[in-house]
């Protein structure tokens, strides 16, 4: 395979085209044919196609009432995994495996808006990261507009996304 030169470009044609290069040897020497497999390892070589100072792990989280709430992966790049989960009214502890947990210092917990139908309210959680345990605190708002903890699931089955970006 070819690591593709930068200033090189692309054209792409219907399937049905053919290829077959019939012009004079300049005009032949000017073209080159590249595969799908060269422009991967191209962005592969150039630092995986992202500039970015951190790897992210995106889960979802989704609970059916009160029960036990479950966890799937969406991406893994810092390769976390749970030991146990857990939960109690408004509070989900995910306690990861130790050894692929990262830093406290140089990671961010982000958790995403949901709405768990809460007394028809908008609802709102919190993430916090101490050491090898993700706290996920989710929040109703009641009729009376004040936040109550409530279960993540408190409206049936509910769902959240979640990020933890680590910072190299």
């Amino acid at each position: 395979m070819a690591i593709i030169p930068g200033g090189q470009q692309i054209r792409t044609l219907s399937a049905d085209v053919d290829l077959t290069n019939r012009g004079n040897s300049l005009v032949q020497a000017q073209n080159q044919v590249y595969t799908m497999d060269d422009i991967v390892e191209t962005v592969n070589a150039e630092g995986g196609g992202s500039d970015l100072p951190y790897s992210s792990t995106i889960m979802k989280i989704t609970q059916v009432g009160n029960a036990t709430p479950t966890v799937s992966f969406l991406l893994n790049e810092i390769g976390i995994s749970f030991t146990s989960i857990s939960n109690s009214t408004g509070q989900i502890n995910l306690n990861m495996t130790l050894g692929t947990y990262p830093s406290d210092e140089d990671t961010m917990f982000i958790v995403g808006d949901f709405h768990n139908g809460f007394h028809g309210s908008s609802a709102l959680a919190a993430g916090v990261h101490k050491d090898q345990t993700l706290y996920v605190r989710t929040y109703g708002v009641d009729q009376g507009g004040a936040l109550q903890l409530t279960d993540l699931g408190a409206g049936g089955t509910e769902s959240i996304i979640v990020e933890l970006r680590h910072f190299s």
